[in-house]
């Protein structure tokens, strides 16, 4: 088949596969190297929004951690002054029963 061809024809079908070919190699070793690394960038992006959600977790924690502690130092220091006019009022009224 290829004797009986023109030479102008078998250095088009030389030409045009020396440029079909490597083109078309390299559409396979793109779209293969893409699905990999767009599961490597998906694993990368998850464990960075997994670390950032533990770490905003975190400073919420703590946050009400604080507000606890200090709602708790705040009831106790109330506590401690109603105590302390209960106890003044209650010595005040037995020294005049007596």
């Amino acid at each position: 088949m290829f004797k009986r061809m023109k030479l102008g024809t078998k250095l088009m079908m030389l030409v045009l596969s020396c440029v079909i070919v490597p083109a078309v190699v390299t559409l396979v070793v793109t779209g293969i190297k893409g699905k990999a690394i767009k599961v490597s960038v998906n694993a990368e992006i998850y464990k960075m929004s997994d670390s950032d959600l533990a770490h905003i977790a975190e400073g919420i924690y703590e946050t009400i951690d604080q507000a606890v502690r200090a709602a708790i130092r705040l009831n106790c220091l109330s506590l401690a002054k109603n105590a302390e006019k209960g106890s003044a009022s209650f010595i005040i009224s037995s020294r005049k029963a007596s």
